[in-house]
C-alpha cells in the first residue's frame, strides 16, 4: 500500500492506494544505513562520551535495552522531544532473524521522509539504533510504501502525535 500526504488550501490530504510494483525488502536510502562501525569501536567511543560530563547530547539521550517494545512511540517521543534515542536488544534473542523487522525499517524511512536533518544509524545485525532527531517538515507532498507485513493503520498510529 502507499500512504500520500499532501497540503490543500485549507489543511493536508492524505489518501491510500495500492501498488502493483514490487520493491525490494529494503531499499537503500541515504540516511538509513546499516553502520558495521556501531559494533565495539563506537561502544568504546561512546562510552567515553558518556562520561565526559557537562551538556553533552549523551547524556540527554533516551537509552533503551528492552528491544523492540513500543518502537513508533519511542522514535515519536524522541523526535518531539529533540533528544536523541538508542535502543539496544532489538530482538537479539532470536538466532533466525534478530534486530529490526521490514515495517520497523520501513516505518523509519517514514520518519526520515517527514524530517529534515534526522540521523539514524543500525548496526549490522540491526539490534541496535542509533537515532538522532532532526526537524519535522510540514506541507510537503509525501509518498511512502508500506510492506505488506504491517496495515497501513500501524503506520498512520505511528505518525499521528506528529
Amino acid at each position: 500500500f502507499i500512504l500520500r500526504c499532501y497540503p490543500t488550501p485549507t489543511t493536508a490530504k492524505c489518501e491510500v492506494y495500492k501498488e502493483t510494483h514490487h520493491y525490494p525488502q529494503y531499499p537503500p536510502h541515504h540516511h538509513l544505513t546499516a553502520a558495521a562501525e556501531m559494533g565495539k569501536s563506537s561502544a568504546t567511543a561512546f562510552s567515553k562520551r558518556k562520561n565526559s560530563g557537562g551538556g553533552s547530547s549523551s547524556s540527554r539521550t533516551l537509552r533503551f535495552e528492552d528491544g523492540a517494545t513500543q518502537f513508533r512511540q519511542r522514535i515519536v517521543v524522541s523526535l518531539l522531544s529533540h533528544r536523541p534515542l538508542l535502543i539496544r536488544n532489538i530482538r537479539a534473542d532470536d538466532l533466525q532473524n534478530p534486530g529490526l523487522k521490514d515495517y520497523e525499517a520501513s516505518f523509519l524511512r517514514l520518519i526520515d521522509q517527514l524530517t529534515n536533518g534526522s540521523k539514524i544509524e543500525i548496526n549490522s545485525t540491526g539490534t541496535q539504533l542509533r537515532f538522532h532527531p532532526g526537524t519535522l517538515l510540514g506541507g510537503t507532498d509525501l509518498e511512502h510504501s508500506c510492506p505488506d507485513s504491517r496495515s497501513i493503520g500501524w503506520f498512520l498510529e505511528g505518525i499521528l502525535p506528529l
